[in-house]
């Protein structure tokens, strides 16, 4: 191995017990939040008594988070069969699995960063570095959508909510200059990917070079659709345990909420307690509800998180036997 391979291994190795502090520090102060609101919330008799006499409108509310559930995991499969399309074809049940098995994979690890371990056990071997550099930018491009959407989102809450010291014109100045940045890095990387540098250092994932700027602005629609799926879960179940929430109002709260938990450093099984923490703070800042939002964000949680790491679980197990080979 040269040098030059070994530097990055090493600024990675130096910058992991960071990364897994932080993580756990927000796993505390996400979990001792969402207790404390728990604890402290004085209207459980009122929240429990609506579920005695549950309408079917709620109940129907409960359905389309279950009903979309599917449409999210195969959204996520589609756009992964599209980026890896370059390097080999996949089914959609194949790509369906891998997603499932990058669930179970990405648990135990800061920000799911070993997800795609289980997405790269159904590439072929010759395939698999190839399929990190998917992972990331599969990654990536839904982190595109989550800026695109979270930014204004925020900044239109920011307004809502008056915080002293905001300008806004700067705000919205920085966050222009953001996501130029980052769609242009997108769109520029099948041309890195020719450059001497990539085809030296990281020949294995040359195949990028032929994504074409369609196949970007497919993925990143891909994308869209994804991120529009899982934002109408999250309304459907905030409406399932009666938070009063426009329609308006969970446009901004609840972009702006995803914003937040994409890019702070978490441990898989602390997401329920920091998803439930940042509902309560946007959400929670257009209906003063926060029992019932904190159990909103944990109960979409397990179903969309807790449900398919199960199912990776057994996607896995039956990588191992001969037959599935």
């Amino acid at each position: 191995m040269t040098k030059q391979a070994e530097k990055p291994d090493a600024s990675k190795l130096r910058f992991a017990p960071l990364k897994s502090a932080l993580s756990w520090v927000f796993m505390i102060a996400a979990y001792g939040y969402v207790l404390y609101i728990l604890i402290s919330y004085k209207h459980y008799d009122e929240f429990f008594a609506q579920f005695r006499n549950i309408s079917a409108i709620r109940y129907s509310w409960l359905w389309l988070v279950l009903a979309l559930l599917p449409v999210n995991l195969l959204t996520e499969a589609l756009k992964w069969q599209r980026i890896v399309s370059k390097s080999e074809k996949l089914t959609i049940i194949a790509a369906l699995k891998a997603v499932l098995a990058g669930f179970s994979t990405g648990f135990f690890t800061p920000n799911r960063i070993a997800e795609p371990v289980g997405r790269i056990l159904f590439l072929k071997p010759e395939n698999r570095k190839t399929g990190i550099v998917y992972s990331v930018i599969n990654s990536f491009t839904q982190n595109i959508v989550m800026a695109m959407c979270g930014l204004p989102a925020l900044a239109i809450f920011l307004s809502l909510n008056k915080f002293p010291g905001l300008n806004h014109q700067v705000y919205i100045g920085i966050v222009s200059a953001i996501l130029v940045v980052i769609l242009a890095v997108c769109f520029s990387l099948p041309a890195m990917a020719r450059s001497r540098f990539w085809q030296t250092h990281l020949s294995f994932a040359a195949d990028i070079s032929r994504l074409s700027t369609p196949d970007l602005l497919s993925i990143i629609s891909i994308s869209l659709l994804r991120y529009a799926v899982f934002g109408l879960q999250m309304f459907a179940m905030l409406q399932f345990f009666g938070v009063e929430l426009q329609w308006w109002q969970a446009l901004v709260a609840i972009p702006s909420s995803y914003l937040l938990v994409t890019f702070t450093p978490s441990l898989a099984f602390s997401e329920a307690a920091i998803r439930s923490s940042y509902a309560v703070i946007f959400v929670g800042a257009f209906a003063p509800q926060p029992a019932a939002i904190a159990f909103a964000g944990f109960a979409l949680w397990l179903i969309n998180f807790g449900l398919p790491m199960l199912v990776g679980v057994a996607v896995l197990t039956r990588i191992k036997r001969p037959d599935y080979q």
